[in-house]
């Protein structure tokens, strides 16, 4: 443990490295486990046998059998709560390219006495380009939907939609994926057994708008939230498309949707 507490605090030996910022290797750079990349940036959640308030180190590495200046891509440290450690939105000092992994262990006191563990991957490997397009029930724009995909070996891509509602994942693993499609206020979309074998255009999806509370249906929850909060300019929660304050336009989507539920399709 003091290890991994000198290790953390000493990021001064690498400061130089990690102040510049690395470029993206072409490809298909991917996060397994606990690790996710967005297309730009990297960020890792964790949140299994933590205490909250202890710190906890988080190293990105070439070689977890060998830990030495050279080979630590990203070291940083952060205090849990609410229950997991998140490290979001870092830039490891080189991505990984040609078939490199690099692996992410976590440091800290874990309740199974085991540390550090190790808590998932960065990987370079072939990619085929994923898109799609999403609309928003009620709104003139499209934009702020997130699309995730993820899969059962743990690699995982996360976008947003544009405000057209398209999006696009340039690089994606080939594999078997989970499509989820969210946005605040509105039913998300599930796309089961999505196959990446080449590139993939989605077809549009429609999400319906009304679930205020975020619990996956729209019930006297959403309509007893929006009715506390009508005709205010600082609820975005039940502004439901959008245009800065609840009225009578969110009631009437609210109440056209009342009763329905969160989908799920195969695709």
């Amino acid at each position: 443990m003091k290890k991994w507490i000198r290790l953390g605090l000493c990021t001064a030996v690498l400061a130089a490295a990690l102040a510049c910022t690395a470029l993206a290797a072409e490809g298909a750079v991917y996060g397994t486990g606990a690790v996710s990349y967005d297309g730009a940036k990297c960020s890792v959640t964790y949140s299994e046998g933590l205490t909250n308030g202890n710190q906890y180190v988080l190293l990105l590495i070439t070689d977890p059998n060998s830990i030495n200046d050279e080979g630590v891509m990203y070291i940083d440290q952060a205090a849990a709560a609410g229950g997991k450690v998140s490290f979001e939105g870092f830039i490891p000092k080189e991505w990984p390219t040609d078939g490199q992994t690099w692996t992410a262990l976590l440091g800290g006191e874990f309740t199974d006495g085991a540390s550090p563990k190790t808590i998932g991957t960065l990987t370079f490997g072939e990619g085929v380009p994923v898109s799609g397009k999403v609309t928003l029930q009620g709104r003139a724009s499209h934009a702020g939907a997130t699309v995730a995909l993820s899969s059962a070996d743990g690699a995982s891509f996360t976008a947003q939609t544009g405000t057209d509602g398209s999006y696009t994942f340039a690089s994606v693993a080939p594999g078997t994926y989970t499509m989820t499609i969210t946005m605040p206020g509105y039913l998300s979309h599930t796309i089961n057994g999505l196959e990446v074998n080449g590139p993939v255009t989605a077809e549009t999806k429609d999400l319906l708008g009304g679930d205020i509370v975020s619990d996956g249906q729209v019930t006297i929850l959403d309509l007893s939230k929006l009715l506390a909060e009508y005709g205010s300019a600082s609820s975005p929660d039940s502004d439901i498309n959008g245009d800065g304050q609840s009225t009578i336009l969110d009631l009437s989507t609210l109440l056209g949707n009342y009763n329905l539920a969160s989908t799920t399709e195969q695709w």
